[in-house]
This record gives C-alpha cells, sequence and structure tokens, in this order.
C-alpha cells in the first residue's frame, strides 16, 4: 500500500481542516454583513420548518433555533435590534387586523362560556408555573419564555422580551433575552407535540363523533361546504301565491335564490317574486339545504338555467376598488342600481355563500350575476384588479402602527406601584383588532388584502424569530449553564399537559363545549390546528381557533409580562 500522506497530513485530516477552513470563511463573510447572515438564517431555518418528522413540522419557528445555533457559534454575529422589533411590529399588526372582526364576534356568541373558558385555559399554565419559580432555581425571565413556548405564542415571547429590551443593558440584559428564548426553545416543541398528543387520546378515550357534531352545530356554527347551483321545477301548489320573503320567513331556508325562468323569459329572483306553477328556479346553497328547497317546491327540472348565460352572465370579480371594501352587500344595493346578484364570496382558499350582511374586503372574490349589459359597470364598481391590490396602502397602515405604538408607550400604574405598559407588542395588537373590526373609517380602508396580510405576517413572524435567535445565542452557553434543563422541560411538560387535559375535562365534560371548537381552542398553534382539522374532517376546530386567537394573544401577552414583572 502507498502511503500518500505528505508533510503529516493524511487524506482524512486534510479533509476535516479543508471543512474547517470552509465554514471559518463563512463565519467571516456572516460576521462582515449582517444583512447576509438575516437572510441566511432565515433561509436555512425556513429550509429546516418544512422538513417533516413523525408528522410534525416546526414550520416558521426554525428560524428561532438557527438562529440561536449561529449566534451561539460566535459571539460576533450579531443582528440590529431594530431588526425583531421592525419584525414584531409588522407581524401582531398584521394578526390583529385579520382577526379584529372576529374577537368581537366570539364576545357575542355565546360569550358566558367560550369567553370564560379562552380566559381560563391561558390562566392554567400561568397558575401552574407559578410554582417552579419558588420551589426551584428557575427565574422570572425563564418561566415567562417557558409560558410563551409552551403556549406556542410568539407575541408573548415578544411582549417579555420588550419589556427586557426597554428596562435592561449591557450584559444583564443579554442574559434575560438568553433566558427567556431558552425557556421558549425547549418548551416549544413540547407545546406542539403535547397538544397533538392529548387530543388525539382525548379523542379516542371520549369516542368523539365529529360528523355528528359538524350536523348539531350546523346552525348555530355554519362550517363552509360545497356550495352547489340547482334548477327546481315549481310543482307544489303551496309553493305558489306567496313572496319569497314570506315564504323565507317561514322555512329559514339557507340558500340564495338566483334566477327564474318562465315562459323562456328569464329574470333575476327578488323577495317580491311570487312563483306561478312551471316556473324554473335556480338557486345556490350547500346540498342538504338544498335538497330541502327542492322538496318544497317541486323536482329537480330538467332545464339547468344555472348554466345559461344567453341573457344573464355569471362571472367572477376581483374586490380591489377601496371604495367597496368594508361595505356590506346590502349597503351596495346591487339589485335595484345594476340588476345583480352576488351569489359567492370566496376569500382566502374558503367558498361563502353571500349574504346582505356579508362584509367585503379587499382581495375577495365576487361571483356575479347580472345581465350582459351591465357587466362592465360591474367591473368598474368592484374593480377587479390583481395589480390595485398587490401592494400595501402605506397611508392606513402607517396611521395604524403609528396609533399602536404611541398607546404601547403610555404607563400604566396599578395600586402598590405596580407599572404596566402594552410595549411593541400589545399597543399595535390592540389598536389593530379594533382597526380590523372596523374595516374602514370614511375613505380609509384600514383592512389590508388576505395575501397582503399573510405576507405581513409571515415576514414579521421571520424578522422577529431570526433577530431574537441570534441576539439570545450569543449567551447560550452562559444560560444552559445557568439553568437545569430538565427542570425547564419538567415545568414545560406540566404546562402543557396540565393545560390540555384540565381544559378538555373542563370545557368538554363540565362547559358541554363540543369537543371540535375545544380542540380549536386549545390548539393555540397552526400545526396543531391543521392536525386536528384533519382529524374531524370539517372546519369547526378552524372556527374555536378563530374565537381563541384575538383573545388569547392578548391575554397571553399580558400574562407573559406579568408573570416576568412580578415573580423577577
Amino acid at each position: 500500500m502507498v502511503d500518500i500522506r505528505f508533510l503529516g497530513f493524511s487524506p482524512l485530516v486534510a479533509k476535516r481542516r479543508w471543512g474547517y477552513a470552509r465554514t471559518s470563511v463563512m463565519i467571516e463573510l456572516l460576521q462582515e454583513s449582517q444583512l447576509l447572515l438575516l437572510f441566511f438564517v432565515t433561509a436555512v431555518g425556513y429550509a429546516i420548518g418544512r422538513l417533516r418528522i413523525f408528522g410534525f413540522q416546526l414550520g416558521v419557528a426554525a428560524v428561532l433555533f438557527v438562529g440561536l445555533y449561529f449566534g451561539s457559534i460566535d459571539p460576533n454575529l450579531t443582528l440590529p435590534s431594530f431588526v425583531s422589533q421592525l419584525g414584531l411590529v409588522i407581524f401582531v399588526y398584521a394578526i390583529g387586523l385579520s382577526n379584529g372582526a372576529s374577537f368581537f364576534a366570539a364576545l357575542q356568541k355565546n360569550a358566558n362560556v367560550n369567553v370564560f373558558f379562552i380566559v381560563l385555559s391561558v390562566v392554567i399554565p400561568a397558575l401552574l408555573l407559578v410554582p417552579f419559580y419558588f420551589l426551584t432555581m428557575l427565574d422570572a425571565s425563564t418561566i415567562g419564555g417557558i409560558f410563551a413556548g409552551s403556549q406556542t405564542n410568539t407575541p408573548a415571547l415578544a411582549g417579555v422580551l420588550d419589556i427586557i429590551e426597554t428596562t435592561l443593558t449591557g450584559r444583564i440584559h443579554d442574559q434575560e433575552v438568553a433566558r427567556v428564548v431558552i425557556g421558549y426553545s425547549l418548551s416549544y416543541p413540547i407545546g406542539v407535540v403535547g397538544r397533538m398528543v392529548s387530543l388525539a387520546l382525548a379523542q379516542r378515550f371520549w369516542r368523539v363523533d365529529f360528523a355528528a357534531e359538524a350536523e348539531a352545530l350546523k346552525e348555530e356554527f355554519p362550517v363552509a361546504r360545497t356550495i352547489v347551483n340547482r334548477s327546481i321545477k315549481v310543482t307544489n301548489a303551496e309553493a305558489t301565491g306567496r313572496s319569497l320573503r314570506d315564504l323565507k320567513r317561514v322555512h329559514r331556508w339557507n340558500v340564495l335564490f338566483g334566477r327564474l325562468s318562465r315562459a323562456n323569459h328569464i329574470s333575476l329572483i327578488g323577495g317580491d317574486t311570487v312563483f306561478q306553477l312551471g316556473d324554473v328556479v335556480a338557486i345556490a346553497g350547500e346540498e342538504e339545504d338544498s335538497q330541502d328547497v327542492i322538496g318544497f317546491f317541486g323536482k329537480p327540472s330538467e332545464e339547468d338555467i344555472t348554466i345559461d348565460q344567453t341573457v344573464y352572465e355569471k362571472r367572477r370579480l376581483f374586490v380591489s376598488n377601496p371604495e367597496v371594501a368594508g361595505k356590506s352587500l346590502i349597503s351596495l344595493d346591487l339589485r335595484e342600481s345594476y340588476g345583480a346578484l352576488v351569489t359567492r364570496v370566496r376569500r382566502g382558499d374558503i367558498d361563502l355563500l353571500a349574504k346582505p350582511d356579508t362584509v367585503l374586503e379587499l382581495g375577495d372574490r365576487v361571483r356575479v350575476l347580472a345581465h350582459r349589459n351591465e357587466m362592465q359597470r360591474l367591473v368598474d364598481l368592484f374593480g377587479d384588479s390583481y395589480v390595485a391590490v398587490s401592494g400595501v396602502n402605506l397611508l392606513s397602515l402607517g396611521f395604524g402602527v403609528t396609533m399602536g405604538l404611541l398607546l404601547g408607550m403610555i404607563n400604566l400604574t396599578f395600586p402598590g406601584g405596580f407599572e404596566f405598559r402594552l410595549g411593541f407588542a400589545g399597543g399595535p395588537l390592540v389598536v389593530a383588532v379594533i382597526l380590523g373590526a372596523l374595516r374602514r373609517t370614511g375613505p380609509l380602508v384600514w383592512s389590508l388584502p388576505y395575501s397582503s396580510n399573510q405576507t405581513l405576517q409571515q415576514l414579521g413572524l421571520i424578522l422577529l424569530l431570526a433577530g431574537v435567535g441570534v441576539s439570545a445565542g450569543n449567551s447560550l452557553e452562559d444560560s444552559l449553564l445557568s439553568i437545569t434543563s430538565l427542570v425547564v422541560l419538567g415545568a414545560s411538560f406540566v404546562a402543557v399537559l396540565g393545560t390540555m387535559w384540565l381544559g378538555l375535562v373542563i370545557g368538554y365534560r363540565l362547559l358541554r363545549i363540543p369537543f371540535s371548537l375545544v380542540s380549536g381552542i386549545l390548539a393555540s398553534q397552526p400545526a396543531v390546528l391543521n392536525y386536528m382539522t384533519e382529524r374531524s374532517g370539517n372546519q369547526l376546530p378552524q372556527i374555536g381557533f378563530t374565537m381563541a386567537l384575538p383573545i388569547g394573544i392578548i391575554l397571553k401577552v399580558a400574562l407573559a409580562q406579568l408573570l416576568y414583572l412580578l415573580l423577577g
């Protein structure tokens, strides 16, 4: 065998040293450019977050862990604090706007039970964590991080970091930030996996029938289903002689009446329409609701007028006109002004049956039924321009964020000298929830198009996690040595499992809230929500999640800050 070692180097040693040299060059490049570090951490974190391990994905949260890694390998790898602050403000403001209307709707629908349970589900983990502060070596910053991580709530983490950022400096500041993030990082995966396992076991133990729950809750919580078009021939004499308005008042049909064909003449149906034997009526609605209407009027028609476009044309129009956004369909008076009817509204990936009180938002796609000659006027009304809403209204965004930051700067003093402020997290969130519910004030539209809002949420979250991760990683080694990781993990398990099983017993067994809604309220994280939505086969968990999200975010931010301030 020929010895190919040369000057003391073997091929294995050379390979290792070459790898080390390449790593050193990469670290030097990242040290020289903070912008390069930001995008590199983001790219690697996003890629890792998409990996599925045992059916579980970290998602965008992986950016935090990648930031921790790079921050820990070299203290010279840093990002400006402005990065995480900007990400925080963008993230919470976008969330508040998208959930403002559902927040106040949750307060109105079954408020006593639902709101009580949502509040209880947030308070339980906070109470469970307090003994760990007095009985173990865990400090207030770690407890705050564990609370935010076990609740898989990044705004709560940001709320604690905001207090540290504004009250501490130097090495103490760095240590506190690192402890918060370590507590969050160790408890976050437990918060996700523990929720999934608990919900799956509870559903099997209690033998929950999701289909039966969906049917029982159909009237109270309509679930998005496939909307179908049907043509009906009127053969029942009881359906004649009375206006549609009177018939709907008696039968409470949840369908939309479209066209009427009578003696080869097609017209739109209105509330004053009186049906005659032999009429052909077009309706749109869910399959089961449509069958009820067919059974009353007569039978399915052989003549399908829903596809006829000789006189009336069907078309999807994109809502891009700010003058229309934030207004209800009934306020547009389409029937009288345009001889038109909106049958469906598509928001994101969901089709909604159009109703008079349906409020339009920028980015919605409406299905319009109108006379061919009126279609161009309707295009002008709704806008129908993807380009027009591809950007963000910087005027409303700037004013909204400014009001939120000003609110967050106000110090609230409580008895005993305790001071509290909403900060960069709570201020913009509260203002955004209010503006999201208002949707518009005069000519100023506060809401954002669905796609733009989702993009801002992701951008803000990535900036926040990358900035916080790298900053905390600089003190990672000291933080790990100063706390007992096993105690942090133990506290995380207690907070997560205690919250889930106490919440399930209280919510499902004692308060009699349907399991589908309870699972959405307790999900707390998109991955858990998606898991339960797939298991249930319907969107009831999403309804529970939507009810809980705005209230939960505000309470979690406040409780995380209170835990840190009171225990510290």
